[in-house]
C-alpha cells in the first residue's frame, strides 16, 4: 500500500508540470521529436543581464531535470507556496529533498526524457508574475521572490 501511494505521488510530482508530453502535436500526425538537451541543475540566484523570459525557462528546466535525476537540489526552484502543497501529499517524506529523491525510483527512462527536455512554447510575463506554457506542459505559474524566479503553485 505504501508502494503504491509513494508511485502514485511520484507520479503526480512529475506530471505537475509535465503533462502527456509525448511529442505529438494534438493533430494525430507525428512530429519529429526534439532533440535531448542536458539541462544544467543549479539553483534559480537573482540573474541580473538575464531577461526575464530566459530565467523563468531556465527555472523551468531547472526544475524538471532536478525531478527527473531525484536530485533534492528541485526544492530551491519551489516557492513556499509550492513547497507546502508539496507537504500536503500522501508521499511527503518529512522534507522536499527526501520526497525528490524518492522519485528517481519510479520514473521510467521515457519519463526522465521527457522531464528532461519539456519543449516550452509560451512565457507570459506580467509584472513579478508568469504563466508558461508548451507542448505537454501544464500552465505553470511562476512568480518573482526577492528577485528570483521560482515555480509559484504545483498542479496537483
Amino acid at each position: 500500500m505504501r508502494e503504491r501511494l509513494v508511485t502514485r505521488g511520484v507520479v503526480i510530482l512529475a506530471s505537475a508540470l509535465l503533462i502527456g508530453a509525448c511529442g505529438g502535436d494534438g493533430d494525430g500526425a507525428a512530429t519529429e521529436a526534439a532533440p535531448t538537451v542536458q539541462a544544467e541543475v543549479t539553483a534559480p540566484a537573482e540573474t541580473p543581464g538575464v531577461d526575464d523570459e530566459a530565467a523563468i525557462e531556465m527555472v523551468i528546466r531547472g526544475y524538471l531535470s532536478a525531478l527527473a535525476e531525484g536530485n533534492p537540489e528541485a526544492c530551491s526552484f519551489l516557492s513556499e507556496n509550492a513547497l507546502a502543497q508539496l507537504e500536503e501529499q500522501p508521499t511527503w517524506a518529512g522534507s522536499c529533498e527526501a520526497t525528490i529523491e524518492g522519485t528517481k525510483a519510479f520514473l521510467s527512462e521515457v519519463d526522465t526524457k521527457k522531464l528532461k527536455n519539456p519543449t516550452i512554447t509560451s512565457i507570459a510575463v506580467t509584472g513579478d508574475t508568469a504563466t508558461v506554457t508548451g507542448q505537454g506542459i501544464e500552465p505553470v505559474k511562476v512568480v518573482r521572490v526577492d528577485g528570483r524566479w521560482l515555480i509559484a503553485e504545483l498542479s496537483l
